[in-house]
């Protein structure tokens, strides 16, 4: 038990005070950055683009060069809600098909990793960009694909249809 003569328990009392006060500050600062990465969102789901993309922000391994993780920032539908996200992935080097990954949406997310991430946000608009360029093309090129197999379908549909009328026609 220490003594009245023990300075651990000022110091403590002293170390404690200055913790709660940067505490403070730390969840003031976190929410103010929440709110407006949550304005930023907003704007990306008010775009409605249905896609994913992902932009990587960190990687590494694990010393004996076994195992390689990676970071990634991105938007994408995590748990049915569109948004920003962060995606953490890890697989080993010799069975790269057994990835494992966690996925948050942002907000979720760790505050060391938002902090990580932050600054790829404008990489990550430009991915999404580029994606939802690629992806406007193949839509564009499947719709005259699918525009003629609706043609070749009504068209059957109208022949099938004329010929059942007609047969109704006939047993009545």
């Amino acid at each position: 038990m220490p003594s009245n003569d023990d300075p651990r328990p000022a110091k403590l009392a002293s170390s404690f005070k200055t913790l709660a006060q940067t505490a403070s500050e730390l969840n003031s600062a976190t929410k103010q950055l929440s709110k407006t990465i949550a304005t930023l969102d907003e704007s990306l789901k008010r775009l409605n683009l249905g896609i994913s993309s992902w932009v990587q922000f960190a990687s590494g391994g694990s010393e004996d060069g076994l195992i390689e993780e990676s970071l990634e920032l991105g938007y994408a539908k995590i748990n049915g809600t569109w948004g920003l996200a962060i995606r953490s992935s890890s697989w080993h080097v010799q069975d790269p098909d057994r990835e494992t990954s966690t996925e948050w949406l942002y907000a979720d997310a760790s505050r060391e990793l938002r902090l990580r991430a932050i600054e790829y946000i404008p990489e990550l608009i430009e991915r999404l960009n580029k994606d939802a360029q690629v992806i406007t093309l193949k839509l564009n090129r499947k719709i005259e694909e699918a525009e003629l197999l609706a043609k070749v379908v009504n068209s059957i549909d109208r022949e099938t249809a004329s010929f059942t009328t007609s047969q109704t026609a006939v047993k009545k």
